[in-house]
């Protein structure tokens, strides 16, 4: 068997599922052309999107050749919405708090 950890991702098999399922979804696709989106129009799309990555954006799941580029857009991204006083996610602390969250895990997962 084709198993090399504990993780529902970490096999063979699941490693061909998800590379089909993006395959024929194109979902990465459309999370980079939602990451490249004006971040003072489409903050709501663009911290949704990262929110995908957050779940999804990790080896053997995520396209190889894609992951680090599209992690480190959706982090240019989130920092961009945060650092522009203009957008109105930055009147909630607990809005902020959470996408620093977001920031850090998707920080994380270029280091691994």
């Amino acid at each position: 068997m084709g198993t090399w950890g504990i993780e529902p991702w970490e096999s063979d098999l699941a490693a061909d599922w998800f590379a089909k399922m993006f395959e024929e979804t194109k979902l990465d696709d459309f999370i980079e052309k939602t990451l490249c989106l004006d971040s003072l129009d489409y903050y709501e799309e663009i911290r949704a999107a990262a929110a995908v990555l957050v779940g999804l954006g990790r080896k053997g799941i995520w396209p190889t050749e894609k992951l680090d580029q599209h992690l480190k857009l959706a982090i240019a991204k989130l920092e961009e919405i945060l650092g522009n006083d203009s957008c109105p996610v930055n009147e909630s602390k607990e809005i902020v708090a959470a996408i620093t969250k977001e920031i850090e895990c998707l920080k994380a997962r270029l280091v691994c």
